[in-house]
C-alpha cells in the first residue's frame, strides 16, 4: 500500500482465513510520540466497542481541534468559506 494518510481507516483482507475468526481488518496509521508512524489492526467488534466507549465516557474526552496538513483544494475551500463569511457578516 502506498500514500497512506494518518488517521485513516483502510480494509485489509486476512490472509488466513483458516485461523481467523475474521475476514478482514481494520488497519490504521498513527504517528507514536516519537514521530515514527505506526500501523495498528482493529477488527469490526474492535470498533464497535471503541465507538460504545466513546458514548459512555464522552466526558472524560477533552476538547480539541484538529491540525494537519491540509491539500490545496481542501486549504482552497477553506478560505472561500472565510471570505464568504466575512461577506455575509459584512453586509448584514
Amino acid at each position: 500500500m502506498k500514500n497512506l494518510e494518518l488517521g485513516k481507516f483502510y480494509r485489509i483482507k486476512c490472509k488466513k482465513l483458516e485461523n481467523s475468526p475474521v475476514r478482514h481488518y481494520n488497519m490504521i496509521v498513527i504517528e507514536d510520540t516519537d514521530g515514527e508512524p505506526r500501523r495498528l489492526l482493529f477488527s469490526d467488534s474492535d470498533l464497535e466497542r471503541a465507538m460504545l466507549r466513546r458514548m459512555i465516557y464522552h466526558n472524560d474526552i477533552s476538547k480539541y481541534s484538529i491540525s494537519g496538513d491540509y491539500s490545496p483544494i481542501c486549504k482552497l475551500l477553506i478560505t472561500i468559506v472565510i471570505i464568504i463569511s466575512l461577506l455575509i457578516i459584512t453586509f448584514i
